[in-house]
């Protein structure tokens, strides 16, 4: 158990910052002494560390709290450990990229597109952006898991996309300002692709008007932004009201990633997709009543 002078030095704040975020967030909850000493347990700690990286990324400390908590090992059984995804970050921490390479690759190979996203690529990532929140992993160590995991996804091609009448349903993938975590467009694809959805890759932070002009001249059926969980919820909130005003109609704003959750979803034309099964039920609802047809191959 630590004091609060000592987890104050720890993080770099004065304790008063500490007392402040207690009083108006209602957390930290520090156990006290029969004197009133403010004690902290590891986990809190832990936390805290988190919070503190998450307020440095441009959240507010509500925000980061939540996030903060929402990820927390106790609170969150996406982060409860898994044995596959534990030898992976293994591999990660030793430094072994060609192994991890090899073993993914297998993975992939033996795995539908669907199984292998939702239970490999998503959860590594989640956890090693876990790690990294905790202080525990590397930035470079994420870039270079992107990269082994990118070359990983390129190796599915999908053999058909859905038409409407006689016109592909087209996914056009991006990210919003400031997003430049392009993995999660990499993901969606596959499991778009997977689901007969023909999808063009923007890459990241593909401007607004731009957008919407390719949108508009490609006759896109969806639109999705891939949002990593750093990305401040009120820019999401703003800048996909304004893309969702310029999209044209008949075109959905779908979001997707880690940082989707922090958007409402809900409003006419704006969907949260974060899994396999979201899109499913989407293109369901959405299309699968009326004239759907796969076609052969995909327009290059």
């Amino acid at each position: 158990m630590l004091t609060i002078g000592t987890v104050a030095s720890q993080l770099g704040v004065s304790p008063d910052v500490l007392r402040k975020w207690e009083s108006r967030h209602g957390w930290p909850v520090p156990l006290r002494t029969g004197g009133g000493t403010r004690l902290y347990d590891e986990t809190q700690v832990h936390l805290l560390h988190a919070v503190k990286r998450i307020v440095e990324s441009g959240h507010s400390v509500g925000e980061a709290i939540a996030l903060a908590l929402m990820d927390s090992p106790l609170a969150d059984v996406r982060h409860q450990s898994l044995p596959h995804v534990d030898r992976l970050l293994e591999l990660v921490a030793a430094g072994r990229f060609s192994v991890l390479r090899s073993e993914l690759l297998a993975r992939r190979a033996a795995l539908d597109d669907i199984v292998f996203v939702e239970s490999f690529a998503a959860p590594l990532m989640r956890a090693l952006g876990h790690q990294w929140a905790l202080g525990h992993a590397r930035v470079w160590q994420e870039h270079a898991v992107s990269a082994v995991m990118r070359d990983v996804l390129r190796q599915s091609v999908a053999p058909q996309s859905l038409a409407l009448g006689n016109e592909r349903v087209l996914a056009l993938l991006t990210t919003p300002p400031g997003e430049r975590h392009t993995l999660g467009l990499s993901m969606a694809g596959l499991i778009l692709r997977s689901l007969n959805v023909d999808c063009m890759d923007l890459g990241a932070e593909t401007p607004l008007d731009e957008l919407a002009a390719a949108a508009c001249a490609c006759r896109a059926r969806i639109v999705g932004l891939s949002v990593s969980r750093g990305y401040p919820p009120r820019a999401l909130h703003a800048y996909s009201e304004a893309l969702r005003e310029a999209l044209p109609a008949g075109c959905e704003l779908w979001l997707g990633g880690s940082g989707a959750c922090q958007r409402r979803g809900g409003e006419h034309g704006i969907v949260i997709c974060t899994d396999a099964a979201g899109m499913q039920r989407r293109l369901g609802r959405e299309w699968q009543r009326m004239d759907v047809q796969p076609t052969a191959g995909s327009e290059g």
